[in-house]
């Protein structure tokens, strides 16, 4: 089913992120993100689009940044390995 793909997509994603290449690859894209979103609202060609204008004029520079900060020094636990026993 697909719930049981998201779960399972969600398992590896999080065990992902636990290692030594997903602590980098959480540390750049979150450091992108805090460099990044003051030009991503200046882009003209999405200047256009007055939804962008109304999130930019409610913070959503701020908002992009600390969604950058907090992606950058989060520390997932890796999930709990599950072990078959059989008896």
């Amino acid at each position: 089913m697909v719930t049981d793909r998201v779960m399972e997509a969600a398992g590896s994603l999080r065990t992902f992120a636990a290692s030594p290449s997903g602590r980098r690859t959480r540390r750049m894209v979150g450091t992108a993100l805090i460099l990044g979103s003051p030009l991503f609202f200046r882009l003209p060609g999405l200047r256009r689009y007055p939804v962008l204008r109304i999130v930019e004029l409610l913070g959503g520079v701020a908002l992009l940044v600390a969604i950058g900060e907090r992606l950058r020094d989060w520390e997932p636990d890796p999930p709990p390995s599950s072990e078959i026993t059989t008896w």
